[in-house]
């Protein structure tokens, strides 16, 4: 079983979309971990930089030299690459269930209000 290991972390999820989509176009297989709710809480990971690219760790080394050509002047295509790798990965990601049985983001309060007024009406008794 491969052990994932730290790549980089980045300020900005954009950014670190596009070192994803620039390594799966060089073969090398990597995660991208966010603090931001799977993409519904954007301002969580706002200021945090907790947008972190993880890679297995026997392709680190191979993985540090592709992302230092980030820094190198890409050409349009090879921007245009990267970042079609980069919404290739993001559309195939699972999407957050729709329909009569989803759970809405604020889902949580119910039971938290119920314990609520159940310590409420418990005090007073």
């Amino acid at each position: 079983m491969d052990r994932w290991v730290l790549l980089q972390t980045y300020f900005h999820k954009y950014d670190a979309e596009m070192a994803v989509g620039l390594l799966q176009e060089s073969g090398i297989e990597s995660l991208l971990q966010s603090d931001d709710l799977g993409g519904l809480r954007l301002h969580l990971s706002l200021g945090m930089g907790n947008n972190r690219v993880l890679v297995p760790q026997q392709d680190l080394a191979r993985a540090r030299e592709v992302i230092a050509t980030l820094d190198d002047d890409l050409s349009p295509e090879e921007l245009a690459g990267i970042e079609e790798a980069a919404l290739v990965r993001k559309s195939t990601e699972s999407l957050p269930p729709k329909g009569p049985n989803a759970v809405s983001g604020y889902a949580w309060l119910i039971p938290l209000i119920a314990a609520i007024l159940f310590l409420a009406f418990y005090a007073l008794s």
